[in-house]
């Protein structure tokens, strides 16, 4: 029987490949353990019978900016902390504290966004933490070494974690569900379109 594009997640599908970039590399985990390997998402699609549900992380589009909030501002000393136990006032948040601390902090930033104008997706990662997506399509024209100075600085601006400006970086895949958790990545707020390169 030939494979349906309703098959393909939806988002990679219709956002990424129809901006030209469906070489991004996508993997996940063997029911029996183990990684498979790093598969770019078009080979994927031209594939006749793929399973997508185990193919749960995918590497960031050229065009793309991922902003990663798993942090938060102490309740105490408004210090950015990445552990329930802040390392200025040594104050220890307890669970509920610390997972409201992260989404606070992220919307905080999706405020930002959203009232400086960009476009973006904003999910729920399916662990601690929220993924906030941007594509900018000219900003895959850049040579490569440039294009990470550029996501590097709009990283910085909106206090995201500096590792995400990496194309070889893997993060959990939109409605994918998460290796640690069980729980799926989920939409949470969503300004529809693309931004211009001139808003880096």
């Amino acid at each position: 029987m030939a494979r349906t594009k309703t098959k393909i997640p939806v988002t990679l599908h219709k956002t990424y490949n129809n901006l030209g970039h469906s070489k991004m590399l996508l993997t996940g985990q063997y029911p029996s353990g183990g990684w498979r390997k790093h598969t770019p998402f078009s080979k994927l699609m031209e594939q006749e019978h793929t399973h997508w549900e185990s193919w749960t992380e995918r590497t960031p589009a050229p065009c793309e900016i991922v902003l990663d909030y798993d942090r938060l501002y102490c309740c105490y000393c408004h210090k950015i902390i990445e552990e329930p136990t802040c390392p200025r006032c040594s104050r220890i948040h307890d669970y509920l504290e610390y997972r409201k601390g992260i989404r606070d902090f992220a919307m905080m930033q999706i405020r930002k966004l959203k009232k400086n104008g960009y476009s973006y997706r904003a999910w729920f990662t399916g662990s601690k933490g929220y993924h906030v997506h941007l594509l900018f399509p000219r900003l895959a024209l850049y040579p490569f070494f440039e294009r990470g100075r550029k996501k590097q600085e709009f990283i910085k601006r909106f206090h995201g974690e500096l590792n995400k400006y990496s194309e070889r970086v893997m993060i959990t895949r939109e409605g994918a569900v998460h290796r640690k958790t069980g729980a799926r990545k989920q939409l949470v707020d969503e300004v529809p379109g693309t931004n211009s390169i001139h808003r880096l």
